[in-house]
């Protein structure tokens, strides 16, 4: 976080305000989000194959933000996505466009549904499903909050119901 450039809280959201408390605080704090090569490795272990693991993160946030409605331009959404490369190591080169996104999609979809109408408020369709970063990140909450408390560390952890339900 760099303050003074930037709002925290309308940055990151809750976690911009729990790192904004524990600074001012001077508290340690630390996120549960993995670094992009870590959920990479995690991925990459999964019985997949480049292409399917990209149609998977590379349309995930679509998928995550198409639940609040479908954005005007779901291409240009995409392409911006695209463009941040540094999220996705191993696979920056792999359907690297909206129109290599396409025919990916319809070779394995071609019965439909076209990708910018789905969401994952429910189930993905076929292997998409089974594709998740979320156990990447919820192992590295988990080791975090193991690590720092094998030191005698005090922890207040923060995270959404749904990861806190698993944790």
């Amino acid at each position: 976080l760099f303050p003074g450039l930037m709002d925290p809280i309308k940055e990151f959201s809750e976690p911009g305000f729990i790192h904004q408390l524990a600074r001012r605080e001077k508290i340690s704090s630390y996120t549960w989000e993995p670094l992009p090569p870590q959920v990479m490795e995690y991925l990459f272990a999964l019985p997949f194959s480049k292409e399917q693991l990209a149609l998977r993160v590379k349309l995930g946030a679509y998928f995550s933000n198409r639940r609040f409605g479908k954005p005007a331009d779901p291409e240009g959404f995409v392409t911006d996505y695209l463009s941040d490369t540094h999220r996705w190591p191993g696979l920056e080169n792999t359907l690297a466009t909206v129109a290599d996104i396409d025919v990916a999609w319809k070779r394995y979809f071609p019965d439909g549904p076209d990708w910018r109408e789905v969401s994952d408020e429910s189930d993905l369709p076929g292997f998409l499903k089974e594709i998740s970063s979320n156990a990447a990140r919820d192992q590295h909450f988990a080791r975090v909050i193991i690590d720092l408390v094998n030191k005698s560390e005090h922890v207040f952890a923060v995270a959404g119901s749904s990861h806190a339900v698993k944790l």
